[in-house]
């Protein structure tokens, strides 16, 4: 991810990874959260969505990538929160202050990744995501600034969509295509560092590892 973003994502900014299941944008959410660990920050990663076992297994998938022979053991900076809320708008509430609670008491955090953010878009009125959006905006800034990544399916309806994607302070959207048979991958910066939403990447998944065929300038 850091090679991917000319030296990684910026500080103090909220993120937007979007897109289908196909393109796999998960897998650059966990290289992110990678990145951080083998660099010795502190990391976390919210889980709503996986049980431990398989999310572990995953993690060591982009650890290899990055640290071969390595284990997720090795790192006690990268800190796994399962919030595995219930289908309620209530819990979705109390999930939520989980987060922000966590980032109040642990400010020395760096990476935060949410995945997946899509279940807070599912259970949240909208005006309340807005107003969760800006708090981890508002602990994305303070000092030492850190960078929080939301991991969304294409669920929303596009002024929704739209309306959180004005909230945060980068949009990646990831998109999957079938070709000829086959699986075609892309990611667009939509909303970023402006020298970067010049680009488009095109990419591939090769034995859950993330492999760049082509960066082109759509300009």
């Amino acid at each position: 991810m850091d090679g991917i973003f000319r030296g990684g994502l910026p500080h103090g900014a909220v993120i937007l990874f979007l897109g289908d299941a196909g393109s796999r944008k998960e897998l650059f959410g966990y290289s992110f959260y990678i990145d951080g660990l083998v660099k010795g920050e502190e990391v976390v990663l919210f889980n709503t969505e996986s049980n431990n076992q398989i999310l572990n297994q995953r993690l060591n998938q982009a650890l290899q990538v990055k640290a071969p022979g390595k284990e997720m053991g090795n790192y006690p900076n990268g800190i796994i929160k399962n919030i595995f809320p219930k289908s309620s708008n209530l819990y979705a509430r109390a999930a939520a202050v989980q987060v922000l609670d966590y980032l109040d008491m642990n400010p020395e955090v760096s990476r935060v990744l949410i995945n997946s953010f899509s279940f807070f878009a599912r259970h949240y009125p909208m005006d309340d995501l807005i107003e969760f959006l800006r708090e981890l905006e508002e602990r994305a800034c303070i000092d030492p600034f850190n960078t929080v990544v939301l991991d969304l399916a294409d669920i929303l309806d596009k002024r929704d969509l739209n309306n959180i994607m004005d909230k945060c302070d980068g949009v990646i959207e990831f998109v999957s295509d079938r070709v000829r048979k086959e699986q075609m991958r892309s990611l667009f910066v939509e909303k970023m560092d402006a020298e970067m939403t010049q680009e488009a990447i095109n990419y591939d998944i090769i034995n859950e590892s993330i492999l760049i065929e082509r960066i082109d300038r759509v300009a």
